[in-house]
């Protein structure tokens, strides 16, 4: 066999070997190989694949037509390329994943880069899954983003950004808002108590 036929087999054998079989089990043949050239994109510029996965397999479960299917997952890889760069390069996966949620959500990538800014050496995944959450409730994205940064300024840990979750889904079972919820946590932070 030629060397450059010997080449493009063992580079073709290894394009296979890197297919998720859950696409090309459960979606078909075309759309699988759509999904897994923008799944071998992103794994190229070095971003989180799995949500892209996800996002496939989520899209089918629910009966979603094939284009859309294909449209949801390049749309996703695009916001967890515009969160990187709001976020830097060195970010986490979980803060890329995060933010691209945040920007699905209608937030801007220049609050993204601003969070950074304000807490440069933490980890902001949680930071930014509660200011999406606020969002997703309804809260315009400066209000949110202000609310998540007066967090980080008065020290909030990933703790307390969960149990502030917790507390807006029991506020709001009870008939009350994410608002008054918020408002709480800022004088338990600010008053320096750190107890749940």
């Amino acid at each position: 066999m030629p060397w450059f036929l010997l080449v493009s087999f063992v580079a073709s054998a290894s394009l296979v070997q890197d297919r998720d079989p859950r696409l090309w089990t459960r979606l078909p043949a075309v759309v699988a190989g759509r999904v897994q050239t923008l799944a071998d994109s992103a794994a190229r510029l070095r971003l989180p694949v799995e949500p892209l996965v996800q996002k496939a397999l989520e899209g089918r479960s629910k009966g979603a037509p094939d284009e859309r299917i294909v449209a949801a997952v390049a749309a996703l890889l695009g916001a967890l390329e515009r969160s990187r760069t709001a976020l830097g390069a060195t970010s986490a996966e979980p803060e890329v994943v995060a933010g691209a949620e945040w920007l699905r959500a209608g937030g801007s990538a220049s609050r993204l880069s601003g969070l950074r800014m304000a807490a440069p050496s933490r980890q902001l995944a949680v930071a930014i899954a509660t200011g999406t959450d606020l969002m997703t409730r309804g809260w315009p994205e400066a209000e949110a983003g202000q609310a998540t940064d007066r967090l980080l300024a008065a020290k909030a840990t990933d703790r307390d950004f969960l149990a502030l979750r917790s507390r807006i889904e029991q506020a709001v079972r009870l008939g009350g808002t994410p608002m008054e919820a918020v408002l709480s946590e800022f004088r338990r932070l600010e008053t320096g108590n750190k107890s749940p």
